[in-house]
């Protein structure tokens, strides 16, 4: 590695390169949270099941059409975390190198949008369970992250 970047890695304090890590982590958990969503739709729908009253195989033998369709829509979730904590990883590893402000615009908008679809669809079905306050947890922990990070980018341009 050339000795520019390395002392620009160097520059991080301590407590700058813990909140760095939090922030890959939390990239990789919600890329393989949304794998697990597109592999395994069955397992995320069961919020739908307690806020409809209805039971999915029920509702795939009554309206095989809405069941697909709800069917999709959980799937698109995963696609979109998917999407999301794999831009939100490659942005953190680039911007331990580029401090560039664009940089962390990024990964507040893909932590933030990452973790607010399924957050939302939580409060939308009134389910909240353990899974449901881990999400929270993550999101807070990943917001702290960014407030630790953010004087190395304050000073910078775009």
């Amino acid at each position: 590695m050339p000795y520019a970047m390395t002392t620009k890695v160097e520059n991080m304090t301590s407590l700058q390169r813990i909140a760095r890590y939090v922030l890959l982590a939390n990239g990789f958990f919600m890329l393989l949270y949304g794998v697990v969503v597109m592999v395994q739709p069955d397992l995320f729908t069961d919020n739908l099941e307690i806020y409809s009253g209805t039971s999915m195989s029920e509702l795939s033998k009554s309206h095989s059409r809405l069941a697909s369709y709800i069917d999709m829509i959980v799937r698109l979730n995963g696609a979109f975390n998917v999407l999301l904590g794999a831009v939100g990883m490659i942005v953190v590893i680039r911007s331990f190198r580029l401090k560039k402000k664009w940089l962390f615009w990024i990964i507040i908008l893909a932590n933030i949008l990452g973790y607010l679809a399924p957050m939302t669809f939580d409060q939308i079905t009134g389910v909240i369970r353990y899974p449901e306050i881990i999400e929270i947890v993550v999101f807070v922990f990943s917001l702290v992250a960014l407030i630790i990070i953010w004087p190395e980018f304050r000073k910078k341009s775009l």
